[in-house]
């Protein structure tokens, strides 16, 4: 599921300094020869050049969510209790499919704030190819928070500690996942698209006042974080 997530049609490029960025008007190449970039920027989302684009990143991320559908149909039939490792890959997955579906809806449906029971996009609970209930916007919303919550009750006990070679594999440096401050994370940003702040300052907290994470100060540690993983 990671590893398609960071395909170039979501968060290797799209989602991150491609797409995004020009949606946001923060890229632009004066010299670039491609006219797809002016037409991002000017949001002609049906110009041939873009739409496909636009379609890659909605068919990407419905892949990834169909994934994260396989592990959960998977992992109903297992003793969570038998595998320490299980209860953390269930409550990854909620936390995943909650925060793909969080970014089709910003990508594609209209502010909640705005009108909350505007046409949302088809949440997606099963892995299989049958079309998916289409829900409001509202609802969409109501979903999310519903995989967050679950995801939160089964990560609950998670830490970014890193707890050396003698712990099982799957627990060791979690920087990598979706843990327990991703969750915090993502539920900030949900709480701030219905104007909700005082919830996302809650979960916001819990990131910048637990998680240990701070920004980076010098170059030697810039040049750490670009490795793959990175080393802290």
């Amino acid at each position: 599921i990671y590893v398609s997530m960071g395909h170039a049609d979501l968060y290797g490029q799209n989602l991150s300094w491609g797409f995004a960025e020009q949606l946001a008007q923060l890229f632009y190449n004066p010299f670039e020869r491609e006219p797809i970039i002016g037409n991002v920027l000017q949001y002609k989302y049906k110009d041939p050049l873009v739409f496909p684009k636009v379609e890659a990143i909605w068919g990407k991320a419905y892949e990834c969510i169909s994934y994260t559908n396989n592990v959960l149909e998977h992992i109903e039939h297992e003793n969570l209790n038998q595998e320490p490792d299980l209860r953390l890959i269930k409550g990854e997955a909620h936390a995943v499919r909650a925060f793909l579906h969080f970014d089709i809806m910003r990508y594609y449906c209209k502010n909640i704030q705005v009108d909350p029971e505007a046409g949302g996009i088809p949440y997606a609970y099963r892995y299989d190819l049958k079309n998916k209930q289409l829900f409001t916007l509202q609802m969409c919303y109501e979903n999310v928070l519903e995989d967050l919550i679950k995801a939160q009750d089964l990560i609950s006990n998670d830490t970014l500690l890193h707890l050396g070679n003698h712990a099982p594999v799957y627990i060791r440096d979690r920087y990598m996942h979706a843990d327990l401050y991703a969750l915090h994370a993502i539920k900030a940003r949900v709480f701030v698209a219905p104007g909700k702040q005082d919830s996302a300052y809650v979960h916001a907290t819990k990131v910048i006042e637990g998680s240990g994470v701070q920004l980076i100060t010098n170059r030697e540690e810039l040049a750490d974080v670009q490795k793959y993983p990175a080393g802290t």
